[in-house]
């Protein structure tokens, strides 16, 4: 089953040598299977993605080498992966021990699911966001976004001068009818 699937699977030993990896590997990251076993893993990860997977098994190895058998490690992290060709590739992860007769730890099983488009939009959102807010931060036009009920969601500087206010609580701590003149309430 998991030389056929289009998620990458993958075990390594206690000492994160990887001992297994699908052919789904090979074909994300560009290098052979045999590569993959034998490339540190420095090299497989971004460094920043490194240093999370290292203290996440770091951590997680402890607790699953003291706990009792029923101890299952279900975890997902987000790690960044380096191709062959220099590419970056983002990887969701989850990881799960495999477990002898007696139920202690001699593996850890591994799946990665490429979400690099994924990662590519929620960058893109991200910064079309901060370019929307900064443009209406730095807007000369008072502008104030609120829910049917009235709750301020948000309000730019110009807004809070237009009314006088020195901060988005002062103003929300200021009764609706305070607010506006009594034609206009």
């Amino acid at each position: 089953l998991a030389d056929h699937t289009k998620d990458a699977v993958w075990v390594t030993d206690l000492n994160l040598k990887v001992t297994y990896v699908s052919p789904s590997a090979e074909k994300l990251l560009g290098w052979t299977q045999e590569e993959i076993k034998n490339l540190p893993l420095d090299k497989l990860f971004t460094a920043e993605s490194y240093e999370r997977a290292m203290n996440f098994y770091s951590t997680e190895l402890e607790k699953g080498l003291a706990a009792p058998p029923s101890y299952e490690l279900r975890r997902t992290l987000e790690l960044e992966f380096v191709t062959k060709d220099g590419c970056r590739l983002w990887s969701e992860c989850m990881f799960g021990f495999l477990r002898n007769k007696k139920g202690e730890p001699v593996a850890i099983l591994g799946e990665s699911r490429d979400i690099t488009e994924r990662k590519q939009m929620e960058n893109a959102l991200r910064g079309s966001e901060e370019n929307f807010r900064h443009s209406l931060d730095s807007s000369p036009m008072g502008v104030r976004i609120a829910t049917v009920e009235g709750k301020t969601l948000y309000a730019n500087r110009a807004i809070l001068d237009i009314y006088g206010y020195q901060s988005l609580d002062e103003f929300e701590n200021t009764p609706l009818a305070e607010r506006y003149t009594p034609e206009s309430y």
